[in-house]
């Protein structure tokens, strides 16, 4: 329960990414809501928890952020399911779209990001999953690396992988206003970047949930 790892390894072919599409969903509510899993408290930031976790043998932390949000779970779901709001949220995209789409849930995602100087941008493919839960009121942003040969790797980016990242909004018992969000996001940029600088970049990621908050608080 709660282990990425026992996906096939990553990146997936697009085959691949669409049979795990059930596994993966089901890992990541698992990783968002486990509360057994040993999470150790990064800081807080008006409200909003992030926390990161560590597992033997892998260098890259998996950072999660928690708060409540001022909207429904599924005001929430639609403000972030749209690919336009995305640069919203996460500033660190250079540029977003999505280049295919398979039904109403299921898409592929393509963006480029800005790094600390002197970096190069870095890149990423994945497969994109928006989708209300089979528990009443939850839903799921998130998505994982594919390999999508429409976009081969490009030579002024480096193409990253993502592990998984996403959000969970879930409902808050007795309102109808308020809502349970959590984001997770564990990445590998590839190419030098020195491990602690990934992770410290990973934990800036967390507050993606903060500036979320904020953008719902001010709608």
């Amino acid at each position: 329960q709660g282990d990425l790892s026992t996906t096939k390894k990553m990146p997936l072919t697009l085959e691949e990414a669409r049979s795990q599409r059930e596994p993966m969903l089901a890992s990541f509510k698992e990783l968002a809501t486990n509360k057994s899993l040993p999470w150790s408290h990064v800081k807080t930031v008006d409200g909003v928890e992030i926390s990161l976790l560590e597992k033997a043998g892998d260098p890259l932390r998996l950072i999660k952020s928690h708060t409540r949000l001022p909207c429904s779970p599924r005001e929430a779901f639609e403000f972030q399911s749209k690919v336009e709001n995305f640069a919203t949220v996460d500033k660190m995209t250079h540029k977003v779209c999505s280049p295919e789409t398979f039904n109403e849930t299921d898409s592929i995602y393509h963006a480029s990001f800005n790094v600390p100087f002197p970096l190069q941008r870095r890149d990423f493919v994945w497969f994109n999953i928006n989708t209300p839960l089979s528990v009443p009121d939850e839903y799921v942003t998130m998505g994982y690396s594919v390999e999508y040969p429409s976009i081969p790797p490009q030579s002024h980016f480096v193409r990253g992988e993502i592990k998984t990242s996403g959000y969970l909004f879930q409902p808050v018992e007795g309102s109808s206003t308020l809502c349970e969000a959590t984001f997770l996001v564990q990445v590998d940029p590839r190419g030098w970047v020195p491990t602690f600088v990934v992770n410290m970049v990973a934990a800036d990621q967390g507050l993606n949930l903060l500036r979320l908050k904020n953008v719902l608080s001010s709608v």
